[in-house]
């Protein structure tokens, strides 16, 4: 149940950091963490459903976009 709750971290985690540029989580501080990532998206089903990384990477974008434009109006 843990991975299937927290399976956003291993899908998400890597674009939200390229679109902001800010790296959130270190391997060093986390490497538990970072292993149960990899070893999350090796899984087949899990592999085969995730969304491609560029869908992730550009809807992170637009959605900093628009955060951005937000807090300039």
């Amino acid at each position: 149940m843990a991975d299937l709750a927290m399976g956003w971290i291993a899908g998400w985690l890597e674009h939200m950091e390229e679109a902001v540029g800010v790296k959130l989580l270190d391997p060093q501080r986390f490497p538990r963490l970072m292993a149960w990532i990899k070893n999350f998206r090796d899984v087949t089903e899990i592999r085969e459903n995730l969304p491609h990384g560029d869908q992730f990477l550009a809807y992170f974008k637009g959605l900093r976009e628009r955060f951005i434009a937000q807090a300039t109006m």
